[in-house]
C-alpha cells in the first residue's frame, strides 16, 4: 500500500540521517570518556554542534534524496514507488515544490492531465515564478487537446524564463497544433539555439510543420532524427514515408516504411 511504502521511505531516510550524525561521534565519545568529566561537559557539546553544522545532514538533504528517488522510480516506470517517495518528501515539507512537480509530471505520464494540472496550480500558489510549472501545465493542456491554452501557459513560462528551451518547444508544438506553422518553426529554432537536443516528439511536430509547408527536404531531416531516437514512432514513420514517396529515388523506401507503419496501426488514416 502507498501509505506503508511512504512510511518506510521516511523511516529509512531518517535512519540514514541518524547514522550520519552518530558515526562521527562514536570515536569522539570513546576518546572523550578518557578525559576528566569536567572537560567532557564543556568540550563535547561544542564539538557536536560543530559537526552537526558541517555534516551537511538535516531535513533538507533528506527531502532532496526522497525527490531524487521519486524521479528515478518514475523514469524506471515504477509509478507507485515514485508517488510514495514524493509523498514522503511532502510529509517532511508540505511546500516542497520539486516534490509537487514530480507528482504532477507523474500524473501526466499516467494519462491523468486533470490531476497534473491541479498539482501545477498548487505549485504556482506556492511559487508564482515557477517557469517549469507553467511549461508542464502547457504539456498537460496539450494532452487534453487544448492547444490555444497550452500556448498561453508556454508563453508565460517563456516570459518568466526566456532561456527555457522546454517552454519554447512546448509553445512550438501548441502553435503547430493550431496550424500556425511558421510561428511553430520559429519557436523550435529558438529552442534549438538554446539547447540543440530536441526530443522525438518535438522533431515529429517540427517535421510535420515543415512537410505541410512543402519544405520536404528539411522535414525529412527532422523525421529521420525522430526515428533515430525512437524507431517505433508511428507518426514519424508515416510522415517520413509520405515525404519519401514524393521522391522517385526514395519511393521504394517510402513504401516499405508505409507497410511497416500499417502493420503496427492499420487504422491510421494517413
Amino acid at each position: 500500500m502507498a501509505w506503508l511504502a511512504r512510511g518506510k521511505m521516511i523511516a529509512s531516510a531518517r535512519l540514514r540521517m541518524l547514522a550520519r550524525y552518530v558515526r562521527p561521534f562514536s570515536s569522539l565519545l570513546s576518546n572523550k570518556m578518557r578525559r576528566p568529566a569536567r572537560r567532557q561537559g564543556l568540550v563535547l557539546p561544542s564539538v557536536c554542534v560543530m559537526l552537526l553544522a558541517t555534516a551537511g545532514c538535516g531535513p533538507g538533504r533528506e527531502i532532496r534524496e526522497l525527490v531524487q528517488r521519486g524521479d528515478q522510480f518514475r523514469s524506471e516506470g515504477r509509478p507507485r514507488r515514485s508517488l510514495a517517495a514524493y509523498e514522503a518528501a511532502l510529509a517532511l515539507d508540505p511546500e516542497h515544490v520539486p516534490a509537487h512537480l514530480g507528482i504532477g509530471i507523474l500524473h501526466a505520464s499516467q494519462g491523468q492531465p486533470e490531476q497534473a494540472i491541479a498539482r501545477y496550480r498548487q505549485i504556482l500558489e506556492l511559487d508564482p515564478s515557477s517557469a517549469t510549472a507553467h511549461t508542464e501545465w502547457a504539456r498537460a493542456l496539450l494532452q487534453q487537446g487544448r492547444a490555444p491554452d497550452a500556448a498561453r501557459e508556454a508563453a508565460e513560462a517563456s516570459r518568466i524564463d526566456p532561456s527555457s528551451a522546454d517552454a519554447l518547444r512546448v509553445h512550438g508544438i501548441a502553435y503547430a497544433r493550431t496550424d500556425q506553422l511558421e510561428r511553430a518553426i520559429e519557436k523550435f529554432q529558438q529552442a534549438d539555439a538554446l539547447d540543440p537536443d530536441p526530443t522525438a516528439d518535438v522533431l515529429v511536430a517540427w517535421g510535420r510543420a515543415l512537410r505541410d509547408l512543402g519544405r520536404t527536404r528539411e522535414a525529412r531531416a527532422k523525421l529521420e532524427g525522430a526515428l533515430s531516437s525512437d524507431l517505433d514512432d508511428e507518426e514519424a514513420t508515416y510522415l517520413l514515408s509520405s515525404c519519401l514517396l514524393e521522391v522517385d529515388a526514395e519511393r521504394r523506401r517510402g513504401i516499405r516504411l508505409l507497410e511497416r507503419a500499417l502493420r503496427v496501426d492499420p487504422s491510421n488514416p494517413e
